[in-house]
C-alpha cells in the first residue's frame, strides 16, 4: 500500500476544514482508507494509528522549532500543519500525530 496522508476534502457549514484518509498509488488513483469526514486534529490521529509511526524519539525538540520549520518537518511524515494557527495548536498536532501527552 503507498503511503497514508491526509487528504483535504472540503469545509463544513461552519466553515471548518474536513479530511479523508487514504493514499495515491503511482497512477494517482487516489484510494480513501478512512471515509468518515474528520476535523484535522482528528484525522492526525487516525493517520497515526494507521500508519504505527509513533516514533517519540524526535517530539521534544519540535518544542523549540519555528512553526516554518514545525510545518517542513512534519511534511516528511506526510502532514500538512497551518501555519496560520497559533503554535501551541501546531505543538498540539504534532504531539498528538506522535501520541505524546
Amino acid at each position: 500500500m503507498a503511503k497514508l496522508e491526509i487528504i483535504y476534502v472540503k469545509d463544513d457549514e461552519r466553515g471548518n476544514s474536513r479530511y479523508h484518509i487514504g493514499s495515491y498509488d503511482s497512477s494517482g488513483t487516489l484510494t480513501i482508507v478512512d471515509p468518515k469526514l474528520r476535523k484535522h486534529h482528528r484525522a492526525l490521529t487516525i493517520l497515526a494509528e494507521l500508519s504505527g509511526k509513533k516514533d517519540t524519539s524526535d517530539a521534544p525538540k519540535y518544542k523549540n522549532m519555528t512553526k516554518k520549520e514545525l510545518e517542513e518537518t512534519m511534511r516528511t511524515h506526510s502532514v500538512e500543519l497551518d501555519r496560520r494557527k497559533s503554535k501551541s495548536v501546531l505543538l498540539k498536532e504534532v504531539e498528538t500525530f506522535f501520541g505524546a501527552k
